[in-house]
């Protein structure tokens, strides 16, 4: 980060499950639509993700990188004022990559570097599966909303897909 000031944010590549994670795009209407529809939700990370012949080794620009290990700029960290306090657990990482964006900063992953992520170890042993998906929906319908600046009609659309998912999810934890 030293060779480059205006890096506001840099993370490693991260091991998880299996997967090799490098960073994302930022979501759009149509991938949080496909996030709000159980079981094709696991989809959506393959259409925010960068083709693998986009990375070269060292660091590279991205729009997102994961939430679980990074490296802030104290100064551009206070420039953007820090975390925005609307979300809990989900969606910070894109809201960072949206005011870095706007205040002419970068957010980069090094490729060299990696972490392993036990994926909702802890968060699975605080919060209940329905709760969990409560809270991530919360925080994209935030996001959407704010930072996105989604229309009414749009935001209407994402929440219906959002009940109709909550609904089976209610369904499937009783049966």
């Amino acid at each position: 980060m030293k060779k480059d000031e205006d890096i506001a944010f840099l993370g490693p590549k991260i091991l998880e499950n299996g997967r090799i994670i490098k960073g994302y795009k930022f979501p759009y209407f149509f991938s949080d639509l496909v996030s709000n529809m159980l079981f094709f939700g696991r989809f959506e990370k393959k259409l925010l993700g960068y083709c693998d012949k986009y990375y070269v080794r060292g660091i590279n620009e991205v729009d997102v990188i994961h939430g679980c290990f990074f490296l802030a700029r104290l100064k551009a960290f206070r420039k953007i004022n820090f975390f925005d306090p609307h979300t809990f657990l989900y969606y910070e990482e894109n809201i960072l990559g949206k005011k870095a964006l706007a205040h002419g900063f970068k957010v980069c992953v090094d490729t060299r570097l990696s972490v392993t992520h036990l994926l909702s170890v802890s968060v699975d042993k605080s919060l209940k599966r329905i709760r969990k998906y409560k809270e991530l929906k919360k925080s994209e319908f935030y996001y959407e909303k704010e930072y996105c600046h989604l229309n009414f009609l749009g935001m209407f659309v994402l929440k219906l897909f959002y009940y109709i998912s909550l609904g089976i999810l209610y369904l499937t934890y009783w049966i």
